[in-house]
């Protein structure tokens, strides 16, 4: 376990020898580095330049950068534009900005790039690559919040949120949990609430979101696609359904208040 893009991060792994999995935990561990280093709103090299770039400019990024972006832009399409992980900072919205071959990214305006809400997701899918690749059979990664365990068992996980906890089962899968009225919520988070009016904001604080969808950075961004679209069920079964993804309403039923052993924590 180690800190990591602002909570902490935890590795299990399979292997055959203790050699294999040292490594497949190494390059785990680089793979949050990296992001951290590439994703940061205020610091990252790319998202610096977009937002500074001109009406038409084009601007070649990382591919970790542009393969955030597709997934982005593919959720802002289905989610018909609720998913925006641009910043009101700016008039740029995700609409703006254009992808028009590998390592491109073109703004027909300015746009605040806030990769908060699947950055994480994101560097989970990255590290579980990794460690496949590595030579693990099975295992874990848990970023506060966003996990994703692969291999042919089931594993139990443990989602706590500000209404209560519960165990949920899952299999080669990922799990995100979004949780607005979280009391440790860093206090910088901006997630993507604030271009929604605020009578429907109001109405995102009902119940935290928990998604459980093939990969991590898609759970990830699904999860402020319940939060915002909790009032179109449509819309919102649409682009679930479009992912294959799964929205957990915890609700109150959820009562336990201890993880029991085996399970591994998800922490909003």
């Amino acid at each position: 376990m180690w800190p990591a893009l602002g909570t902490f991060v935890s590795v299990h792994c399979v292997a055959n020898d203790t050699g294999s999995a040292e490594r497949a935990v190494a390059s785990a561990v680089s793979c949050f580095e990296a992001t951290q280093h590439l994703m940061h709103p205020t610091s990252a090299p790319d998202l610096i330049a977009l937002r500074s770039a001109s009406p038409g400019q084009s601007i070649r990024v990382r591919r970790w950068i542009w393969d955030v972006l597709v997934l982005a832009a593919r959720v802002n399409d289905v989610s018909e534009g609720r998913f925006d992980p641009c910043l009101p900072d700016i008039d740029g919205c995700m609409r703006d900005v254009e992808l028009p071959e590998p390592g491109v990214v073109v703004v027909r305006k300015p746009v605040a790039l806030d990769f908060g809400g699947i950055a994480k997701g994101f560097a989970v899918d990255r590290a579980v690559e990794r460690m496949v690749a590595a030579g693990c059979s099975s295992g874990t990664v848990n970023a506060g919040g966003d996990v994703r365990v692969f291999g042919p068992q089931d594993a139990s996980l443990w989602v706590r949120t500000s209404r209560g906890a519960r165990c949920i089962v899952v299999r080669d899968a990922a799990c995100a949990v979004s949780d607005p009225m979280a009391r440790d919520r860093p206090s910088e988070h901006r997630g993507y609430y604030s271009r929604v009016p605020p009578g429907e904001l109001a109405n995102t604080n009902a119940a935290p979101a928990v998604v459980v969808a093939p990969t991590a950075a898609i759970a990830d961004a699904l999860t402020k696609c319940v939060l915002l679209c909790r009032q179109d069920h449509a819309l919102l079964n649409r682009t679930l359904r479009h992912f294959g993804a799964t929205a957990i309403e915890l609700g109150d039923q959820v009562g336990a208040k201890k993880s029991p052993a085996g399970c591994a924590g998800l922490i909003p």
